[in-house]
């Protein structure tokens, strides 16, 4: 019960709601969380990031008019493993990742795992 009443908190932070459990009522309003009647309000907050999207597609191909680098990792100044021309299928396996301004999506080129820019592939799979 412990584990899913934090799991419910966690999921109301930055949002105005209420749990109530056996002899616990717990109301959440904005960064107050008022538990049993006392507020308690933390005085220091971790940065909220967003959650990298998930992929949709597990095959895309390559639509780069010329050949689509494979990095090593997100990011325009990673090493190069690779050169794929326009055509070549790519697995998804792996999350989206945002770097250098657009979404990057880690892929395996045959037995190749890498990251490509999502501009330059068939499809959106980073939303």
């Amino acid at each position: 019960m412990k584990n899913n009443l934090l799991l419910v908190l966690a999921s109301c932070f930055l949002v105005a709601c209420s749990v109530s459990a056996p002899a616990l009522t717990v109301n959440i309003v904005a960064t107050s969380v008022i538990v049993n009647g006392v507020a308690n309000t933390p005085t220091a907050q971790a940065p909220m990031q967003a959650a990298a999207p998930q992929p949709t597609l597990s095959l895309v191909t390559v639509t780069a008019v010329q050949a689509l680098n494979l990095r090593a990792a997100a990011g325009i100044h990673a090493h190069i493993l690779d050169q794929l021309p326009s055509g070549t299928s790519l697995v998804v396996v792996g999350n989206c990742q945002y770097q250098d301004g657009g979404w990057w999506v880690n892929v395996m080129a045959g037995k190749i795992d890498g990251w490509v820019n999502q501009a330059y592939i068939s499809a959106e799979v980073c939303q």
